[in-house]
């Protein structure tokens, strides 16, 4: 692996999503704000996160992924990818993976 590849957390989530996120988003305080609304019940915080963890493409990738068959976005299913992404992203600093 070379160095820009170890820049990325890469994998799929238990549901099938591949996905490939900038690690530095982990460290990032701007995603720390959005964690710490999210635990304040900003009911926004969380697409405010999942725009800031993915990229346009992957974001769309992630949305359709979840859609269910009358073209909604589950926003539980969403979040049910993150956080696998999120436990992904702890096991990889916990050197698990």
């Amino acid at each position: 692996m070379g160095a820009k590849d170890e820049k990325y957390l890469t994998g799929t989530t238990k549901t099938g999503f591949s996905f490939s996120i900038d690690k530095r988003v982990f460290d990032d305080f701007e995603m720390l704000d959005c964690l710490s609304d999210i635990q304040d019940d900003d009911g926004l915080a969380a697409s405010r996160m999942v725009s800031r963890m993915f990229n346009k493409e992957q974001k769309k990738a992630l949305y359709d992924h979840v859609r269910d068959e009358d073209g909604y976005v589950p926003a539980e299913k969403v979040m049910a990818e993150v956080a696998d992404i999120m436990n992904a992203m702890k096991d990889t600093k916990d050197g698990k993976n």
